[in-house]
């Protein structure tokens, strides 16, 4: 009796499934308030295209051949599993918990296989979606930066996924091809080796100020963070004896240095603070910092209608690529200074250059009139002369009075003239934008010499004025360098249309690789760290900015 009983049971569970009722059953998950037993339940931010997938496919499933998953859907979720390699969560994927259900889904029959497809299919295009744009939509967090991205094809890329004899190349293709965006995948993988030890950072107590030739009882230990971090190279230096060795010597003090430069303050190869709060961050902290970069590089679009111009804010550099897969030295590269922090933060931008300006005119920003110029021209009547200021009313000259200057801001405008200090220097990069942001030269030079470089209103002084026109013009027949170089030292107001427009993105990555192998952690000058790792914690489903009234 026992056996006839059992092989009842066996023969339900084993049957092939009854389409209709899958297709029922797939509905029935995709209509549902919520998905049953996933970490991020609420699916209203894929449940259309997941939806426009099976009705493509006549509600038939993806990822299950009768009860048991397909090669493909096995392949997809060891790719989810191992998530974190490309700076994601594998939690948020519930790749351990569909398995568990997916091994159920003979005692569930076929409402199991419609809950297991559907299942795999919101978190494979919740995943996809990830890699092609990061799961926070920029201007939740930056409202000036409007990306011009095609919408996401969810029905596709479910459909090519399902299909693929190897689903990880359809999510490799979704992914930046921009060289920083590879070479942070490498270095999270190092960096996540590192933080499984998180011992290899603690040192012992460090003096106010440690200097060079000081006794340090931690001097060992330094030396292994050193050389895990890859600033002590000095083979000598790492294969000496430890034991008993409390010199801050020599070597050591050149790694320091390369530690204080790659984490963007002065490399003196003194421990003071702030030195020591660096030592205090642990790879852990990292990790996240390479993440958030990378969910950032994300953002930006795959193609361009021609090679961009990229300002990174936080590295207070510049790069104008020859292709989105340049490598180092082919781009041409400078320092840049970047808008005050709290005060003048530089906003993110997507635009487009479309001219130069040499010897330009500087139409003065309401706020700079209102707060710095008129009080200065109120208490000092030469002031805007000797500054080269001039007040128009209008497009009309008028005469400086105490009248006059009284109305700045208020019917009366102030304008600098062309010439030697001029706040924009002797070009200015045109890129329309409701900001009023724009790159430009400028007389005030010493401002490159420092390491941490945030001085201005907003806008971005390039250290490297006739190189960045020459560049921009080399397709120009009619500016060669030489032209370029005489424009920039004349005395003549001349406007160049660009012969195509130049897209031009304001990024901000704290944490890059250069073509050196060196790794760079920038300081959170503006908070945009803080701000992105709060919103990504909030998991699924990340909401997009709220319709403008």
């Amino acid at each position: 009796m026992m056996l006839s009983t059992l092989l009842a049971l066996w023969s339900v569970t084993t049957a092939a499934p009854d389409t209709a009722a899958v297709a029922a059953a797939l509905r029935a998950s995709i209509d549902a308030p919520s998905l049953v037993g996933a970490r991020w339940s609420d699916f209203g931010d894929v449940r259309e295209g997941v939806r426009a997938a099976y009705e493509a496919r006549g509600w038939t499933p993806l990822w299950l051949n009768g009860q048991k998953l397909t090669p493909a859907a096995e392949a997809v979720l060891h790719e989810l599993r191992t998530a974190h390699y490309r700076g994601l969560a594998p939690a948020d994927y519930d790749a351990d918990q569909i398995r568990a259900f997916s091994d159920s889904v003979p005692v569930w029959g076929d409402a199991g296989v419609g809950r297991a497809d559907a299942w795999l299919s919101v978190a494979v295009a919740r995943y996809a979606m990830a890699l092609d744009r990061g799961r926070i939509d920029p201007r939740t967090l930056h409202p000036s930066l409007r990306l011009a991205r095609e919408p996401f094809d969810a029905p596709r890329i479910l459909s090519e996924v399902a299909a693929a004899r190897q689903p990880a190349q359809v999510f490799r293709a979704l992914e930046p091809s921009f060289y920083q965006y590879r070479r942070l995948q490498s270095l999270l993988v190092r960096y996540r080796l590192l933080a499984q030890d998180s011992s290899r950072l603690v040192l012992p107590d460090l003096p106010d100020r440690l200097r060079p030739g000081m006794a340090y009882r931690g001097a060992p230990q330094l030396r292994r963070l050193m050389t895990l971090v890859g600033d002590l190279r000095d083979r000598a230096e790492i294969d000496r004896a430890v034991e008993g060795d409390t010199l801050y010597s020599d070597a050591l003090v050149r790694a320091v240095r390369s530690f204080q430069r790659r984490h963007g303050f002065s490399a003196d190869g003194i421990i003071g603070d702030s030195t020591r709060s660096r030592f205090a961050r642990t790879f852990g902290d990292r990790v996240r910092q390479i993440e958030l970069s990378m969910e950032r590089w994300r953002w930006l679009p795959r193609t361009f209608d021609a090679p961009p111009l990229i300002v990174n804010i936080p590295a207070f550099r510049l790069d104008a690529l020859h292709g989105k897969e340049d490598l180092e030295s082919e781009t041409l590269s400078m320092d840049v200074v970047v808008g005050t922090a709290v005060k003048h933060d530089t906003p993110l931008l997507a635009v487009e250059m479309v001219a130069l300006q040499f010897q330009p005119q500087w139409n003065v920003p309401l706020s700079i009139m209102r707060n710095e110029i008129r009080p200065k021209a109120l208490k000092d009547s030469t002031y805007l002369e000797s500054e080269n200021y001039e007040l128009l009313r209008g497009n009309v000259v008028v005469p400086i009075t105490d009248s006059s200057i009284r109305e700045i801001g208020a019917g009366v405008r102030v304008r600098q003239r062309a010439g030697p200090t001029n706040a924009l220097g002797r070009v200015k990069f045109i890129m329309p934008n409701p900001e009023d942001i724009y790159l430009h030269d400028t007389p005030s030079r010493g401002h490159f010499a420092r390491v941490r470089r945030d001085f201005s209103h907003g806008c971005i002084r390039v250290s490297d004025p006739a190189a960045l026109a020459a560049f921009l013009l080399r397709h120009h027949a009619a500016w060669s360098r030489e032209r370029v170089d005489s424009a920039m030292s004349g005395d003549s107001t001349i406007w160049v249309s660009l012969p195509k427009k130049i897209p031009v993105f304001l990024v901000y990555q704290s944490a890059e690789v250069r073509e050196s192998g060196e790794t760079f952690f920038h300081r959170d000058i503006y908070g945009h760290d803080r701000s992105l790792d709060r919103a990504l914690l909030k998991g699924y489903p990340y909401r997009g900015p709220a319709p403008r009234g």
